[in-house]
């Protein structure tokens, strides 16, 4: 019996694709790629470019055994270690729920909020003369996880000069802080442990949030989430999964300067259960609400 016919770059990503198109995932060909790029490390258009290299037997192991992983459910960003997010690279692992490309939508509302009051940030192309100076703004994200949205707050607009990044899980807050560090924004981050507001030092400009908020019942939230994604970062208390964000809103007014600006995430559906919260503790706010990419109810922005 003959060696085995040996294995290119392009035999391997065929065969992902097609096991994970056998496997009814969304993205066989797009997750097969990232997969193998990631154990290359090598970008996606190398393997388009370089179809016929070979790859070694240590890479065609691991490549299976990925694609294995992916085919059962398993996230990719839990199986390079990484998530881009509005072009900045988070290490993610299973202590923290992975960030979605809906996120970068609140995240953009918030810095356009913020805008809105103060002017457009300095441009990031420009050549400054002397270091940018901060404005004395500060901001929040509550319930953090990965760091994601205080990552981004902190890079993106340099007028932010303190964010308070708060977390009530050790495991998750580690995650946040490794985060930080890699990215350079620690010395304007503070890394806090602690429930919602409660943890919060001094009152603020900005508060942002993505808490759970997907009802703890069957079929709330798709069979790989429920499998692989921290519970406690998913699914939010009561019935309606709000509980989490009735507290943080019931908290929010003493925990925001004059002209403060809450924005927060939420579920398709709970639009109308979040206006009437709002309604009550903010009575004369100015609240607008935000679609995400499939044209649903994703995010509120509250002008208190």
């Amino acid at each position: 019996m003959g060696a085995p016919e040996p294995q290119t770059w392009g035999d391997l990503l065929r065969q992902g694709t097609a096991a994970l198109r056998q496997a009814e995932g969304p993205t066989p060909h797009l997750d097969a790629s990232i997969l193998l790029g990631h154990l290359l490390d090598v970008p996606r258009t190398a393997l388009l470019a370089h179809p016929t290299r070979e790859a070694t037997p240590e890479i065609i192991t691991a490549y299976a055994d990925l694609i294995a992983r992916r085919a059962a459910g398993e996230p990719v960003a839990y199986l390079t270690g990484h998530r881009d997010f509005m072009g900045l690279d988070i290490k993610v692992d299973r202590r923290v729920l992975v960030p979605r490309p809906e996120t970068e939508l609140v995240v953009e509302a918030a810095l356009g909020a913020l805008s809105d009051r103060l002017g457009p940030p300095p441009d990031a192309t420009d050549t400054p003369t002397e270091s940018p100076p901060h404005i004395d703004i500060l901001a929040a994200d509550i319930g953090t996880g990965s760091g994601a949205i205080a990552i981004a707050l902190a890079s993106l607009d340099t007028r932010i000069g303190r964010v308070y990044a708060i977390e009530q899980s050790t495991a998750a807050l580690e995650v946040a802080r490794h985060n930080g560090d890699r990215l350079g924004v620690s010395d304007r981050v503070s890394w806090l442990l602690g429930d919602l507001l409660e943890a919060l030092p001094a009152a603020v400009d900005l508060i942002v949030a993505n808490l759970p908020y997907v009802p703890d019942q069957p079929g709330a939230a798709e069979p790989n989430v429920v499998t692989y994604e921290p519970h406690a970062a998913v699914f939010g208390p009561d019935a309606d999964g709000l509980g989490l964000i009735r507290r943080l809103i019931a908290q929010a007014p003493p925990k925001l300067r004059p002209g403060g600006i809450l924005v927060m995430e939420h579920g398709y559906d709970q639009r109308a259960a979040i206006a009437a919260t709002l309604a009550r503790v903010f009575p004369t706010a100015r609240v607008s609400f935000g679609k995400d990419y499939a044209g649903w109810d994703r995010y509120v922005v509250v002008h208190t």
